[in-house]
């Protein structure tokens, strides 16, 4: 019976979700292969930790709205335990699975043989769903990320929308809810809010739905947002609005649109085409005009309003989501998770067209059918995932499960009684406040937005740590500072040592277990004994507040430092790349001044100071002078590594 293809699909997805929970609550120390910290950020809710804060001042979390978090801190309370954020990934992964199959069933009452296949093939379309998603690279189908639990929100909210505006005070309230969730989830999830929004003012310029419904409605949408924005903002001193919108929107755009193009195309196209395929099946398929699409008055429930209205609230949000999808995989450090929210809405509405399609003629359940057919094929048939390969589309195994390791036990072991900074394990063995500290992944969103992980800076300068692993990498050539990495790097270098004595398994610990990419932290050091061998690090990490500015170290990076933490000079003492670069953005000259450049050896240097451009050689008894005319605004300072320049600002007019 063609209703019941689906069931194919069912048991090993099914199975495998089941499984993967399983697998989870089964594991006493879970890690997933995820080192994004987002496991740190819900324990730094449950010790109390601010979420949103100065970097300077405490724990830096990822830049997302704060739900998850918050979620899994109140499951941490129960029982500390970093499997908490899997779980609900897991359940939302499975309210999206029932939200398909709800949509796809189509209650046959002719026969219990056909209400029976008819069930069957509900649930399997809710499995090729979620099959069809995992099509999209780096889905975070099973990764404790805010992704599934955010569209599970949002688009759930968004399928009740045209039940609410039919009149369901019900329906009204859980769909509002639920959009308010998704955002505060995560920030894309906003969108289908956008597009409940867009498609409610659609309804009613038709005249299909009532002016003042549909001002409700879309007035009560808006004013959750913006008055529980505001609240947190006020609540959090306004850190909320510099992590959840100043960061994001603060990060570089260095992907091309084409490659956003491409990844979008390899990412939802199989969704695509199986909604279309579904879709034309039922057009040409049906008896009579599909009347569920209107807004008359009718019972709330979803789908007796009509697929066709859900199916114009999903479409609609695929139209506006794409844009804004496009836009935010530009971003560095971004990737086609971006696309996610698309791919859930696109199965969705194939679930609608397998529904519609059994209300229609046997020949359109056929060609149904045989879509599913062709589906499974794809999934069995090597030669096809092969051939799809050349098109950068990865064919997803039907069985594929959640990657459970353990942490490994004997770094477990030695954090119970010392305090450990780890760039991979974050919150490795944090039981209090003082023991939850960033790891590499949030500290290099911050870098790249434009700031720097202060707290932690000190955490490594006033060797706080009993253990360190050195950071994996250097650092990426953000806005704030280049080889940022490389310099904490140098620190745990200085202040740390290794040592023989430490428990065996520690070592090997270095190595992170990721199925994305490798992870490779420094091998563990110890504090070293005695007084701090490099205290002179600890005036050399940005801001500098110098001449009433703001300087910054940028391009190159490396360790410009303020001899003794006094006076109007930073010197270069030493970078990884050929040339370093201090500035200042915000300076305007309110008077005209000079900047004195000096060095032991010979160098280049060169300036942007407002929009003057200038070079000259330095060396020794070679000094630079570069004029800054009054009124001058940003100063750009480059000098060759090998000059170890000093930058001396005493002589520049302050504010």
């Amino acid at each position: 019976m063609a209703a019941a293809a689906p069931v194919l699909f069912a048991a090993p997805v099914l199975y495998a979700l089941i499984a993967s929970f399983g697998d989870v609550v089964g594991t006493s120390h879970p890690f997933f292969g995820d080192i994004s910290g987002t496991v740190a950020d819900a324990r730094s809710v449950s010790l109390g930790v601010p979420l949103y804060q100065d970097p300077n001042v405490g724990y830096t979390p990822l830049s997302y709205t704060p739900l998850m978090s918050v979620l899994g801190g109140g499951l941490d309370l129960i029982k500390p335990w970093d499997g908490w954020l899997m779980v609900l990934t897991i359940l939302a992964d499975a309210g999206l699975v029932a939200v398909a199959a709800v949509l796809a069933y189509r209650r046959i009452e002719d026969s219990r043989a056909g209400g029976l296949a008819a069930l069957a093939g509900a649930a399997g379309m809710g499995a090729i769903a979620f099959w069809l998603v995992g099509f999209v690279p780096f889905n975070t189908l099973y990764v404790p990320r805010p992704d599934q639990l955010a569209w599970a929100f949002a688009l759930t909210g968004l399928v009740l929308v045209p039940a609410a505006a039919n009149g369901s005070v019900r329906s009204g309230v859980a769909a509002v809810c639920l959009l308010s969730l998704g955002w505060w989830t995560k920030q894309p999830a906003l969108v289908p809010a956008v597009a409940a929004s867009v498609w409610l003012a659609l309804a009613s310029f038709r005249r299909t739905l009532p002016a003042r419904t549909c001002v409700i409605l879309i007035g009560t949408i808006v004013a959750t947002g913006v008055l529980s924005f505001a609240l947190v903002h006020l609540l959090t001193d306004g850190w909320s609005t510099t992590f959840v919108v100043d960061i994001p929107a603060d990060r570089p755009q260095p992907v091309s649109l084409g490659t956003s193009i491409h990844d979008f195309v390899v990412a939802v196209a199989p969704a695509a085409v199986v909604a279309a395929a579904l879709w034309i099946a039922a057009a040409l398929g049906r008896d009579t005009p599909e009347a569920g699409g209107s807004l008359a008055p009718r019972p709330s429930s979803a789908l007796r309003v009509g697929l066709v209205g859900i199916a114009g609230v999903l479409g609609i949000f695929v139209i506006v989501d794409t844009p804004a999808s496009l836009f935010f995989r530009q971003a560095v450090g971004s990737t086609h998770n971006q696309f996610m929210g698309i791919a859930w809405a696109l199965t969705l509405l194939a679930a609608c067209g397998w529904n519609l399609v059994q209300r229609g003629r046997a020949p359109a359940s056929v060609a149904a059918g045989a879509v599913v057919l062709a589906l499974f094929a794809v999934s069995e048939i090597s030669l096809l995932p092969r051939w799809l390969h050349k098109l950068d589309v990865v064919v997803p195994a039907k069985e594929q499960r959640a990657l459970v390791f353990n942490q490994p036990a004997a770094l477990v072991d030695y954090a119970r009684g010392h305090l450990v900074y780890h760039p991979g394990y974050a919150g490795i063995g944090a039981d209090s406040e003082a023991e939850i500290y960033p790891d590499q992944f949030n500290v290099n969103g911050l870098n790249r937005a434009g700031g720097a992980a202060g707290y932690l800076e000190r955490g490594l300068l006033g060797r706080r740590f009993d253990l360190v692993y050195p950071f994996s990498g250097n650092g990426d050539a953000g806005p704030w500072e280049a080889n940022y990495f490389w310099k904490l790097n140098q620190v745990i270098a200085a202040k740390y040592e290794p040592s023989d004595t430490l428990p065996s398994g520690l070592s090997a610990a270095r190595i992170v277990a990721s199925p994305f990419a490798p992870f490779v932290a420094g091998p563990p050091m110890l504090r070293r004994p005695g007084p701090d061998p490099a205290a002179w690090m600890d005036h050399c990490f940005a801001p500098f507040r110098l001449r009433g500015a703001s300087w910054r170290i940028a391009s190159g990076g490396g360790f410009w430092c303020r001899p003794g933490g006094q006076g109007d000079a930073l010197r270069l003492i030493g970078t990884p790349a050929p040339v370093s670069e201090i500035r200042a953005d915000a300076y305007t000259a309110p008077s005209a001044g000079t900047i004195l450049v000096t060095a032991p050896a010979g160098g280049m240097v060169s300036a942007e100071i407002g929009d003057r451009s200038i070079r000259a050689r330095i060396g020794p008894g070679r000094p630079a002078q570069l004029l800054v005319p009054e009124g001058a605004h940003g100063i750009s300072i480059r000098v060759s590594a090998s000059s170890h320049a000093t930058v001396d600002l005493g002589r520049l007019s302050g504010v």
